[in-house]
């Protein structure tokens, strides 16, 4: 039997989803441990395990971001297993069923992508915390850290996150935070807090507002900066938001749609409806199939009607407008 299996080795976690060559789901797998990112070798065998349990295969096509995952850890299941590196932008375009427009991530990290219908590509960020990263996950826990620090100073920067941080860290005071996070920590750590921001945001808290409005304005200006030097700006491209901080902060996509929107209004907005690796296993199928435009259509539609039963559907809450 012959195998697909898409991993998709975020910043905080990682995910596997194992299928046939015509889109059957066979199993699914899911890491996630605080402090560890989804790129380390655990995180991504515990997943594949889980995914793939006992069964084995004659070929085994790996649809994955990184090109250097070890054939060791499919040694087992496979007696040929083949790397195919595959582009979160490219598995996002997959599941919004379109060939070029603009993807915008913001998960533990944040990058802007883009491709035009003459297969001109482009990336701006993606360069990590310490170089870029602008609108991630990472900054927004970073500056609640930081707001949560200030609170210290004088009563007028109170916000509702030094409550929740402090209990979530099972601490009493903001100094006792460089027990931790005066060492080096993965980016995950910091990143989990954005949860905390767009919570606090929802509540109404100033202070969280204004973190979440600063990290989509600049993701937005990164955006910007791409469909302009694409020449992306007026044309009804989709635009397609994507990553754990998009996918689950209403306000923070309408904030970066708003912006967005002044600049270049036919930009269409959306969200595909399953995590990434259900578009890395598409992109699986698009080389299996690669020479036979059906069998890839007639999978590919078989594979998302399968996911709808896996962990990586997603569901929005609709009408929630930014607040200004």
């Amino acid at each position: 039997m012959n195998g697909i299996i898409a991993i998709d080795t975020g910043g905080t976690k990682c995910d596997a989803l194992l299928v046939t060559d015509d889109g059957l789901v066979l199993g699914s797998g899911h890491s996630e441990q605080p402090g560890r990112g989804g790129r380390t070798i655990d995180a991504v065998t515990e997943a594949v395990r889980e995914a793939i349990t006992d069964r084995s295969f004659d070929r085994l096509l790996v649809s994955t971001i990184s090109s250097s995952l070890p054939t060791v850890t499919f040694s087992l299941s496979a007696l040929q297993v083949q790397l195919r590196p595959c582009s979160e932008e490219l598995a996002a375009f997959h599941l919004a069923d379109v060939g070029a427009g603009v993807a915008v991530l913001s998960g533990t990290g944040a990058f802007v992508a883009a491709r035009d219908e003459a297969g001109k590509q482009r990336r701006i960020d993606g360069m990590g915390p310490l170089l870029g990263d602008d609108g991630s996950g990472y900054q927004i826990g970073q500056a609640a850290l930081r707001a949560v620090v200030r609170t210290s100073n004088h009563p007028r920067h109170r916000t509702r996150l030094r409550s929740a941080i402090l209990a979530d860290m099972q601490i009493t005071h903001p100094g006792y935070l460089l027990r931790t996070f005066n060492t080096e920590v993965d980016r995950s750590a910091v990143a989990r807090f954005s949860r905390f921001v767009d919570q606090a945001a929802r509540e109404g808290d100033e202070v969280a507002i204004e973190i979440l409005q600063r990290a989509a304005h600049v993701l937005a200006e990164n955006v910007m900066d791409m469909v302009d030097i694409m020449k992306m700006r007026d044309r009804p491209y989709p635009l397609v938001g994507f990553g754990s901080v998009i996918t689950g902060s209403e306000l923070f996509w309408g904030m970066l749609r708003e912006r967005v929107s002044m600049v270049a209004p036919e930009l269409e907005p959306m969200r595909p409806a399953y995590k990434p690796v259900v578009g890395m296993a598409v992109e699986g199928l698009r080389q299996i199939h690669c020479d036979d435009d059906d069998a890839f259509s007639l999978a590919r539609a078989g594979l998302l009607a399968a996911a709808d039963r896996t962990p990586f559907t997603l569901s929005f809450t609709t009408g929630t407008e930014p607040v200004p």
